[in-house]
């Protein structure tokens, strides 16, 4: 009774089972009469208690039986979804992958009794994974992603080689949660001959050749994707954390030669059976086979001079310094007809009582506001920058010149909806969602040479959800200030270039108009105004407390603009503390970036980054152009720092002693910075910065 009902609601069955696995050779899938089978190098006996619920999913109704087992990390949501279509449930194309987790969930959930699989089945496959990827896409996407640490066998944030180090030392692994588990184990290569294996590597091709062989092809391998006109497989779906070549790059950052060898060892059974050299990655990594030649042309005179406990090493740091030289892109900006929004800009700044082209709306609006207006300023510059072609056949790039958070904001001023209301902002999202797939040159490049831009973490409503899924399916480009937003997880196809968060204005002010060399060194030495009790790594800010209390001549206050009044001026307060502070505390908070290492950068206050650097380093902007080596201090993570109070007080100290040797200089560099690639208000630098960049997502 209970398989019955199942069938009768989605055919579809979640099953601890044990397999044997029959492996066709080569790097991709190759459908033999008589496939090949593979050593199981020391895995005849399997566990089932390492297999995981939910990856075999299981097809019997109608003329083709089908199973297909997709470990997690493996692009198991384009196989449930396929599993639904055959189902006839409506539902198999649903625009987010939390709204089909949670329709398959309820499905688990009505299953309460183990399900065997039946020997008839006319075509089993199983979907596997380069190891080196795998396990890092676990790591950022279910640790640091979603902050689900305790995935990485941790209560706090760790580094991708301190989870290597906890995996190290696991002897069960049933107690390892399902997303690290050897692929082999979970989908129980031991006990079930599998007909063919897919790569995930691989999947067009792969895909279509195992659902060739169940007999599915003709009629489920095509109508795939946001338009429903492609093919299985074929349309990046919102499985994968990253595409190929971010993939790529991840690798070579995240691991080293001696890392990856422990990996390796560390997944033996999965490089073995399944076929994968994690050797490969040695030719794809060219800086591991050509290292900078001195680790200290890659860092900052400071951090060279002093040292962290728990900074990142020289070699880390390098990675920032890998700068490429290259000439900014031709671009078409589309801002007429569907794409005019100057009617609710211009509702927006009345409203506020502000004047276009003035930038004082620190005065005016919240900073969790202000600092996200800089998408006003950044149209403004880009219809003024010299690469701008009004030709669009010879435009690189379409950028989509519509000020998303803005038209948002605008919405919601008033009780009486005076710039239209909230149907109004959702009324142009729609209208540009019925334009683009129109578009002659959308089609033509399939949406991936269009920018669109907002710095807000609010993604969804700025652009809303409908929008954004057709969006991530042609993975369009979309500046943002921080990639790590968990609001893009729906959203992993969409190719997220990182911009700054807009400075305040007294900052911007005297960064473009006061001499770069002050008169007279400044009289603070650290500065941090904000909130200590933040979510995520932000939770031990409270240590900046202690360094009130054991630095000298420190500006450290516990403050937030929510419960302050007149908001407007604590936050110019702030800004001119910052002016005369010599080095600025930007820690971690509910993401690793904030506005207060652009504020920094202004004020010429040399950023001491108390986060982890991983998360920093990939959402600084322009990290093709700009070598940031060069203009952060780097002092480790929250976590770390909390843990040897007594070594970062010292560190800092030094630095603040050495501050006349090197400090007046980098105060200078970061002026010179700032104008140069940050500032939204005035030159062509920052959208410079910005097209040499696009030119890499090409």
């Amino acid at each position: 009774m209970m398989l019955s009902m199942l069938s009768m609601r989605s055919n579809l069955l979640y099953l601890f089972f044990s397999l044997e696995i029959s492996l066709l050779s080569g790097s991709s899938l190759r459908l033999e009469k008589s496939p090949a089978r593979l050593s199981l190098h020391g895995h005849n006996s399997f566990d089932p208690s390492l297999a995981v619920p939910g990856a075999l999913l299981w097809h019997e109704e109608g003329p083709h039986a089908f199973a297909v087992c997709a470990p997690p990390r493996v692009g198991r949501e384009l196989w449930q979804r396929l599993m639904m279509r055959l189902a006839d449930d409506p539902r198999w194309n649903v625009s987010t992958y939390q709204s089909i987790g949670n329709q398959l969930m309820s499905v688990a959930r009505a299953q309460q009794t183990t399900v065997r699989l039946q020997t008839s089945m006319s075509a089993k496959a199983v979907v596997v994974r380069d190891p080196t990827t795998r396990l890092l896409s676990a790591y950022l996407t279910r640790c640091r992603e979603h902050g689900e640490w305790w995935r990485c066998l941790s209560e706090a944030p760790i580094t991708f080689k301190e989870l290597v180090a906890k995996l190290e030392t696991i002897s069960d692994w049933t107690q390892v949660d399902v997303n690290f588990r050897h692929q082999v184990d979970v989908c129980g290569m031991g006990k079930i001959a599998y007909d063919t294996i897919g790569r995930l590597e691989n999947l067009p091709n792969d895909g279509r050749l195992i659902l060739e062989r169940a007999g599915l092809w003709q009629e489920f391998g095509s109508g795939w994707g946001y338009s429903q006109s492609s093919n299985f497989g074929e349309e990046a779906q919102p499985f994968e954390h990253l595409t190929k070549r971010d993939m790529d790059d991840k690798v070579c950052h995240f691991y080293s030669p001696e890392l990856l060898q422990r990996v390796s060892r560390l997944y033996s059974t999965d490089y073995q059976m399944l076929e994968y050299d994690a050797n490969k990655w040695v030719e794809r990594c060219p800086r591991w086979r050509n290292p900078a030649p001195q680790p200290q042309a890659a860092v900052n005179s400071l951090q060279q001079m002093v040292s962290a406990p728990c900074a990142p090493t020289a070699s880390e740091i390098s990675v920032l310094s890998e700068k490429v030289q290259t000439a900014p892109v031709k671009f078409f900006l589309h801002e007429t007809g569907v794409f005019n929004f100057s009617k609710a800009t211009n509702c927006f700044i009345k409203a506020l009582g502000a004047n276009p082209g003035v930038d004082d709306f620190d005065s005016r609006v919240r900073p969790n506001i202000a600092e996200h207006l800089g998408e006003m300023w950044l149209l403004q510059r880009l219809r003024e920058h010299p690469s701008r072609t009004m030709d669009m056949d010879e435009a690189q790039v379409h950028v989509v010149g519509i000020p998303v958070f803005v038209s948002k904001k605008s919405s919601e001023l008033g009780n009486k909806g005076q710039c239209g209301g909230k149907v109004a902002h959702q009324r142009r999202m729609k209208r540009i969602l019925e334009v683009l797939p129109a578009m002659p040159h959308f089609q033509r490049s399939q949406g991936r040479n269009f920018f669109f831009f907002t710095t807000h973490w609010d993604v969804q409503h700025s652009f809303t959800e409908e929008l954004l899924s057709f969006l991530d399916a042609h993975k369009v480009m979309i500046g943002t200030a921080d990639s790590d937003y968990i609001r893009w997880y729906p959203y992993p196809n969409i190719q997220k270039i990182i911009l700054p968060y807009k400075v305040h204005s007294l900052l911007e002010a005297s960064a473009l108009d006061e001499p770069i060399t002050p008169p007279s060194l400044p009289s603070v030495s650290f500065t941090f105004h904000g909130d200590m009790l933040r979510r995520h790594d932000g939770q031990q800010r409270d240590i900046l407390a202690t360094f009130a209390e054991l630095l000298p001549n420190t500006n450290i206050v516990n403050s937030t603009f929510s419960l302050v009044a007149d908001y407007a001026k604590q936050c110019s307060h702030t800004a001119s503390i910052v002016k005369e502070s010599r080095f600025c505390f930007v820690p971690a908070g509910d993401s690793p970036t904030s506005r207060r290492l652009f504020d920094a950068v202004a004020a010429g206050c040399i950023p001491v980054v108390m986060s982890d650097f991983d998360g920093i380093a990939r959402n600084l902007p322009f990290s093709k152009t700009v070598d940031w080596s060069q203009h952060l201090l780097f002092g480790g993570s929250l976590q770390c720092t909390s843990g040897d109070v007594g070594g970062s007080t010292q560190w800092l100290g030094a630095a603040h002693d050495r501050y006349e040797l090197t400090g007046r200089q980098m105060r200078q560099n970061l002026k010179k910075l700032f104008r140069e690639h940050l500032s939204y208000t005035k030159g062509h630098g920052l959208v410079t910065s910005l097209l040499s960049e696009l030119r890499f997502y090409l």
